[in-house]
């Protein structure tokens, strides 16, 4: 065998490492925070991030409504912060892992308390690998269990037995890693990994060193799901309870249609979930405007969108946050369903059979979230506060632990 086709060969086999334990962390007052505001009328969530933008401080915010925009005036100074929205200053201080402080506006004063928002990674599963290297394509099975930052693994397939993985580096969301085996012939090589981890997938290149011998690396992850479970099934509102907020429920049960006649109350599941796939018909009355939150604080936009541009305000957007990639809605008055995939905070929204968001990251809620508790499960919320809206064929399956 010629020697380069063996290099080929042998690379083919060895192409994974070891898989990331978590990214760094940010220190001090940087990063992102869960907010809660404790108002007159009770608990109310916001987020803010802190981060440097080309040595400029910048915070990133969303309040308890609407979307997401940057403060005007930002100020550090050791573990304490503040920046202004509006006519209104937040002033926070860190202490002991957690941010503590007040909202003033004029001659009101507003506490609240904030808990770091993390979105470790964890790589614990069944990875079907697809490697492309040459003229050569091949399929491998990675098998890895994560414990905290502990990891191992193994890594197998075809005519090769299941390897143990070893070393691993990882730096937000970058991860590096090497190989080093030893052929029939005794020589040693070195395989470098090039990846970057996004959910239930990751991509990247493989470089054996002092080789010309390139290649690129794609895996996904398999995952397992429960049955089916019918939040809506077509008869009555027993398993649904309510967010009040100004004026009267509107909401009903009309042949077999969750139907909201006009602006009221908000509508949630007394059912809390965490990581699920979604299906749920909807039916958009001209300049319509709803919004399905996934664990009661992440919205996906539902609005009257046929026949416009994309944007973070329009159908299947998350809110504020993502713009789709397409827009497939239908017209007005037309049922038409979503398929939302939802899982360790990444997200997949498909529209009417085409996918507008695809495996995106929600770093943080969205404006008018039931609460920032972002660590724990919650429920699926309707928006019905802007009028009226219609849903049918609401089923939640959830992913198998």
């Amino acid at each position: 065998m010629k020697r380069e086709v063996w290099l080929a060969v042998v690379v083919g086999a060895w192409l994974l490492g070891t898989p990331p334990a978590f990214a760094h962390e940010p220190t001090g007052v940087y990063g992102a925070w869960d907010l809660t505001l404790e108002t007159r009328g009770g608990e109310r969530p916001s987020w803010v991030k802190l981060f440097k933008e080309q040595d400029v401080i910048v915070a990133e915010f969303v309040g308890t409504g609407g979307g997401k925009n940057r403060a005007k005036e930002v100020k550090v100074e050791g573990n304490t912060f503040e920046w202004t929205m509006g006519r209104a200053t937040y002033h926070a201080t860190l202490a002991d892992g957690k941010l503590t402080g007040h909202l003033v506006r004029g001659d009101r004063r507003t506490p609240f308390t904030g808990e770091r928002v993390m979105r470790p990674t964890n790589l614990t599963g069944t990875w079907d690998v697809a490697i492309d290297i040459g003229d050569r394509s091949l399929e491998r099975t990675l098998k890895l269990d994560q414990k905290g930052h502990e990891i191992t693994g193994s890594y197998g397939g075809g005519q090769f037995p299941e390897r143990e993985l070893s070393e691993v580096a990882l730096d937000h969301g970058r991860l590096t890693y090497s190989i080093e085996i030893e052929t029939g012939g005794g020589q040693q090589l070195k395989i470098n990994y090039d990846v970057t981890v996004q959910g239930d997938r990751f991509a990247g290149t493989v470089a054996v060193e002092g080789t010309d011998r390139e290649g690129e690396v794609k895996a996904t992850r398999r995952r397992e799901w429960g049955e089916p479970i019918e939040l809506f099934a077509g008869h009555d509102l027993s398993n649904w309870d309510f967010q009040r907020v100004g004026g009267e429920n509107q909401w009903k049960v009309v042949d077999g249609v969750m139907f909201n006649e006009t602006g009221g109350w908000n509508i949630f599941t007394k059912q809390k979930s965490k990581d699920y796939k979604l299906r749920i018909d909807v039916k958009v009355p001209p300049r319509g405007n709803s919004g399905i939150y996934l664990n009661g604080r992440y919205e996906i936009q539902v609005a009257d969108s046929y026949g416009r541009g994309v944007s973070k305000g329009g159908m299947g957007a998350i809110y504020g946050r993502a713009v789709p990639t397409a827009n497939p809605s239908k017209p007005a008055d037309e049922w038409q369903t979503f398929e939302i995939t939802f899982v360790d905070y990444w997200a997949t929204v498909v529209l009417n059979g085409t996918t507008i968001v695809d495996n995106v990251l929600i770093d943080g809620i969205t404006g008018g979230a039931l609460d920032s508790h972002e660590s724990e499960p919650g429920p699926i919320m309707l928006q019905g506060d802007h009028g009226h809206i219609e849903y049918r064929n609401i089923v939640l399956t959830p992913l198998a632990r």
